[in-house]
């Protein structure tokens, strides 16, 4: 059995995460393995964001032009939504490991093996198979909640995990 090259104490697991502890750690960067309720926050902040660049878009645009009578007909708003969607949780993500939301929530989406950021397609497909299998009840985001790692499906498909930075 190795021990873990911070806290010195044995550890089964590989020598990236540390077993000490309630939580298990990352010791890439010092952080730890983000759980449910931040990861839910930084999604929430997301979509906070991209609703707040499509609603001007619909009310100003989609409403009068296009006779819209609500915000999820398809129009130009949806447009502002998809190219955000591919900028903030895609392009941002595979070159930072942050979207606007995760950098304000101090969490970032780190390839699990190697602690760097993930590329672009890879990245893609991660978002693209999460919001499919998000709906089956959520469950693939839930499996955190009792995974050691605190991965989703679409973590554990694509090999990534997502770390959490407390204070700054």
């Amino acid at each position: 059995m190795r021990t873990c090259p911070r806290c010195g104490l044995p550890n089964a697991l590989p020598e990236h995460i540390c077993e000490a502890g309630p939580l298990s750690v990352l010791h890439q960067n010092g952080r730890r393995l983000a759980g449910f309720w931040i990861r839910l926050a930084a999604d929430f902040i997301d979509g906070v964001i991209a609703v707040a660049f499509a609603l001007p878009v619909w009310l100003l645009v989609d409403r009068p032009l296009l006779d819209s009578r609500r915000f999820d007909d398809p129009g130009f708003a949806t447009l502002v939504l998809l190219l955000f969607f591919l900028y903030n949780m895609t392009y941002r993500v595979s070159r930072t490991g942050q979207s606007l939301g995760r950098k304000m929530a101090r969490i970032e989406v780190l390839d699990a093996r190697t602690g760097r950021t993930v590329g672009f397609l890879r990245c893609l497909l991660r978002n693209l198979f999460a919001g499919f299998i998000s709906c089956i009840f959520y469950a693939g985001f839930l499996w955190m909640l009792v995974d050691r790692n605190k991965q989703t499906w679409h973590d554990k498909v694509f090999g990534t995990s997502v770390t959490y930075e407390p204070g700054a």
